[in-house]
């Protein structure tokens, strides 16, 4: 079974890899070492060294107004926080886009933090971090659900792009690597498709097929969010969802490398989406009928797949095979374009929620190892 053996199934064509600095390089190898030890004799005990503080971490909070039509006005807000190591900031800063009922918490756990957060792993490696709550969610603005398309998020996340790279969310940012996880991820594949302003693409928890079984286990984990008990009196209107109690349990972990704490906290912070909203467009943009006519097609930047062994929202499909990580990219490869020069990696024993799983030392390491060959800090 091929995994995470040799790390990546590139592109056979790909551009070489850059050689990674040797402190960065230590400390990718320990948490591979670390976590894959642990993955092969108990998944669900797998965890990563304790690096040592390499410097202290920069957190800055940032609202920046954005716009959800290209041509239209800057009347909504995206909040995010900003984190690097050290008194300078890198030259590379990796913008984090969570899935559909999740928040920034998803990249940063307030529980074992040191464990759970992508935000220590990329700074550690000395990369900025710009964690974002999308529109509709946490602490940004809140527009009627029918406006939060896919196409008016990628236009939100574009002017935050902008804002990183002139300023205007703390330090000027030379490069913008993209770091998305499910919708997360199809709306960093709009981004890129449309603008044409990032440096690479990370592509987790996303593959571009589901069985009309896995559609509909879906489907019936959600409900109205004004019908739970967290969101019965927040004045949303029908078109924001969320999950049943229990539901993301069920759907985005495997109980091998689920953590009965990370599950808690899971629930207890689980947020809204407008997810009617986004499948239907979803559909017609990044799952057409001929591969070569949706608009992954058109990304043009070195393109990172990572597939948990285990997601059930789109592993165990006849046509998906997550048991290799050869297998995922040669499937993927049909939907992506040369200029994408696609890469994918398969997590063992691990569901939907990669950076939420016992296994996501093993992620970090896996996203962070491609992040350098692709754009450096």
């Amino acid at each position: 079974m091929e995994l995470c053996s040799g790390m990546f199934a590139p592109a056979s064509a790909s551009r070489a890899a850059s050689p990674i600095p040797n402190r960065v390089a230590r400390i990718v190898a320990a948490v591979v070492a670390a976590a894959a030890v642990a993955v092969a004799a108990d998944p669900a005990a797998a965890t990563g060294p304790r690096t040592a503080q390499l410097s202290a971490t920069h957190c800055s909070t940032h609202v920046v107004p954005v716009r959800t039509a290209d041509p239209g006005p800057y009347d909504q807000l995206v909040w995010g926080e900003l984190c690097y190591r050290g008194e300078d900031p890198p030259e590379t800063v990796q913008l984090l886009v969570h899935g559909a009922s999740y928040s920034h918490l998803y990249w940063d756990s307030p529980v074992q933090n040191n464990q759970y957060s992508y935000v220590r792993a990329a700074t550690l490696a000395g990369y900025a971090t710009f964690n974002v709550d999308a529109l509709g969610v946490g602490n940004s603005s809140v527009p009627p659900s029918s406006v939060l398309t896919i196409t008016a998020e990628a236009v939100a996340l574009h002017d935050v792009i902008t804002a990183l790279r002139s300023g205007k969310a703390g330090p000027a940012f030379r490069h913008v690597i993209w770091v998305g996880h499910s919708l997360g991820s199809m709306d960093g594949i709009a981004v890129a498709a449309r603008y044409r302003d990032i440096d690479a693409l990370v592509v987790t928890g996303l593959l571009h097929g589901q069985s009309a079984e896995q559609s509909a286990a879906l489907a019936a984990q959600v409900y109205p969010a004004t019908d739970d008990p967290k969101f019965a009196a927040s004045g949303l209107d029908s078109g924001y969802q969320t999950f049943r109690p229990g539901g993301r349990a069920q759907l985005f972990y495997d109980p091998s490398t689920a953590d009965p704490e990370i599950l808690q906290m899971d629930e207890q912070t689980k947020d809204v989406m407008a997810f009617t909203t986004k499948l239907a467009e979803a559909a017609a943009l990044l799952f057409p009928i001929r591969p070569e006519d949706g608009l992954t097609h058109e990304v043009n930047v070195p393109v990172l797949v990572v597939a948990g062994q285990r997601d059930a929202m789109f592993c165990g499909a006849d046509w998906i095979d997550c048991n290799s990580a050869t297998a995922v990219r040669n499937y993927e490869a049909e939907y992506y374009g040369p200029d994408a020069h696609l890469q994918a990696v398969v997590i063992p024993a691990t569901g939907h929620c990669l950076t939420l799983s016992t296994t996501a030392p093993l992620t970090y390491a896996a996203m962070l190892a491609w992040t350098y060959s692709a754009v450096r800090p």
